[in-house]
């Protein structure tokens, strides 16, 4: 009816987390006349717009927790605490629910002797180890408990990629001395993506990986920035690593 009258002006609310950043969106408003009879109603596009995506790190992360809660993929999530590191048995839990909890056929002999067959995660860290994500630590033991590196974090989503065959091939890239100053914080303080990983981190082959595909390694225009260097990676760390890998990698520029 106010169509009818020529113009009018409607407020129309969505709730952010339902939207991702891996597709654009366009608004769509049509107009429906009801037929009368029994043929279909009719319908005349009146006008459309493409929608701007407000991309923050702060919101990026928000749409993350809320993915990550609804799906019940994250062990211990939410928790007081973000920031709290995570764990190996969190780690290899959550890749093995967001595979679908599949069925594994189980050793009567645990490969680790400090994880029992009655552990509760048994089949995400046999599964794991089935897969080739982890096999543990070079003492034989899976350190369940143990926290991670997020550079011990991308490897991880990396086998994990591997293992459902999603790695792309890596792109040659030039070894200069320019491009070995040119690693990440604190090393660049460049803003956007950074580009070249320095040879002298852990997990280089997966770390860059996780730059190249935008899961993590980004800076900030206030230089807040997602570091490679010897840290723990918390919950919603984490979390924000594990969406932006199963939404095609960040939106952020």
């Amino acid at each position: 009816e106010s169509i009818q009258k020529g113009r009018t002006e409607q407020t129309l609310s969505l709730p952010g987390y339902a939207l991702n950043f891996d597709v654009a969106y366009r608004l769509f408003v049509e107009k429906v006349t009801p037929n009368q009879g029994d043929g279909v109603d009719s319908v005349e596009q009146i006008a459309s717009k493409d929608l701007d995506s407000d991309i923050s790190q702060e919101r990026e992360m928000e749409a993350a927790r809320k993915w990550i809660v609804n799906r019940q993929i994250l062990p211990d999530y939410p928790t007081d605490y973000d920031w709290k590191s995570v764990n190996r048995r969190s780690v290899t839990v959550a890749l093995y629910r967001l595979a679908g909890s599949p069925k594994v056929e189980l050793p009567a002999t645990s490969p680790y002797p400090d994880v029992q067959p009655s552990d509760p995660d048994y089949a995400a860290y046999i599964w794991a180890r089935q897969k080739g994500i982890t096999f543990g630590w070079i003492d034989g033991n899976f350190h369940p408990e143990a926290r991670v590196y997020n550079s011990s974090a991308v490897a991880f989503l990396y086998r994990y990629q591997r293992a459902q065959d999603k790695v792309p091939v890596a792109k040659p890239r030039p070894v200069s001395s320019a491009s070995k100053k040119s690693s990440l914080p604190g090393g660049s303080s460049e803003r956007g993506w950074n580009t070249v990983l320095g040879w002298h981190y852990s997990f280089h082959k997966e770390s860059q990986w996780a730059i190249d595909q935008h899961i993590w390694g980004y800076v900030s225009e206030q230089s807040t920035y997602e570091s490679y260097a010897l840290s723990f990676i918390g919950h919603t760390e984490f979390a924000t690593m594990l969406y932006r890998m199963e939404h095609g990698g960040s939106r952020l520029t």
